[in-house]
């Protein structure tokens, strides 16, 4: 394997860390928002 060859691999892999760190963030983020709401309402 050259560089060419293990350069798209590691975007690759790459890409899908950072979408399931995005995913992870939005998730925790959305669960941030929802506990102040209830902390603002209450």
């Amino acid at each position: 394997m050259d560089l060419t060859e293990i350069i798209p691999e590691i975007k690759k892999k790459s890409d899908e860390l950072g979408a399931k760190v995005a995913v992870l963030f939005i998730e925790e983020l959305d669960k941030i928002i929802k506990e102040d709401k209830k902390e603002y309402y209450t």
